[in-house]
């Protein structure tokens, strides 16, 4: 969803969640292979692009507010500021300079993809206003530079995602999962960076002998095959934060909760539920567990 007005582009920034998530080996350059297949949800955050006066264009920054907002680079570091740079850096004199505004529903360290949901955001802005950069957009390993969602999150829409992000093709949910698409989020009080789970996780996999398959997925997905497949992420995230293993039971343990698992590096929890009302009365339970610091009751996504 993309409006316009004369000097400024606004958009939104869906969330993604991993229905499951598979690590390989890790390869030469540091990156480890991986498998998971996404969905996109109706949480989200809003941007807006605003071209930038010449006090915005020497004082640079960005303006961000909303959950977790403090705990965000609010400068060059920012993902949706790297978009906008690398950009304007191979477009020069021909893209202008925007100034970057984000309402932040997504927390970070959460595993949902917010900054890469927001990068992507940005540049579907801009290849919409300015047709120049289309083909950068279009073609460019946003994986290598700005991380391995961003590319899925340029497309926004379900997909099997492998090597290190890079190797996308749309994936068909089966019937009976499509029908669980009423999602409940829950993040315990810590975050956890991506970098740190990852560590760990090569941590406790030294000493093993055992090489970690990648396998094709060609047939759509059904609930076993997400319960069998898990993340390979989720010992390594609950060693670093303990309170996700209990907000798993307590998610599991829920009337009408058909899968409980966490998306990504952490440290969001999930269920999914079939129907609306039975996942309302499970969110009045999360939201008073002890463990609990942002609760939220989302869809998915359908394409």
């Amino acid at each position: 969803m993309i409006a316009s007005a004369s000097t400024s582009l606004r958009g939104l920034a869906n969330a993604k969640l991993n229905l499951f998530f598979k690590v390989g080996n890790k390869r030469s350059d540091g990156y480890h292979e991986i498998q998971s297949l996404i969905v996109f949800l109706r949480l989200a955050d809003n941007v807006t692009l605003t071209l930038a006066n010449q006090e915005e264009v020497e004082g640079g920054g960005m303006h961000l507010y909303g959950i977790n907002s403090n705990n965000i680079p609010k400068d060059a570091q920012n993902l949706a500021a790297k978009a906008t740079n690398l950009l304007r850096d191979n477009y020069q004199g021909i893209l202008p300079k925007y100034h970057v505004s984000l309402a932040k529903t997504i927390p970070s360290g959460a595993g949902l993809g917010g900054g890469s949901a927001d990068a992507a955001a940005v540049l579907k802005l801009l290849a919409g206003r300015h047709e120049e950069v289309q083909p950068m957009v279009g073609s460019y390993p946003w994986h290598q530079k700005l991380g391995a969602d961003v590319s899925v999150c340029l497309g926004n829409r379900s997909s099997l995602v492998a090597g290190i992000g890079e190797k996308i093709c749309d994936s068909r949910l089966s019937e009976s999962v499509g029908k669980l698409f009423h999602i409940l989020l829950v993040m315990p009080k810590q975050s956890l960076e991506t970098k740190a789970v990852f560590d760990r996780h090569a941590d406790l996999r030294k000493g093993t002998n055992n090489p970690v398959a990648i396998v094709p997925l060609v047939e759509p997905l059904e609930l076993g095959d997400l319960r069998r497949l898990g993340n390979d992420l989720l010992p390594a995230a609950i060693s670093l934060c303990p309170a996700i293993a209990r907000l798993i039971d307590a998610m599991q343990s829920l009337a009408g909760c058909c899968y409980a698992c966490m998306t990504g590096s952490g440290s969001v929890v999930f269920g999914l539920f079939a129907d609306k009302a039975v996942a309302y009365q499970a969110y009045r339970q999360m939201i008073i567990d002890k463990d609990a610091y942002w609760v939220c009751l989302t869809e998915m996504l359908r394409d």
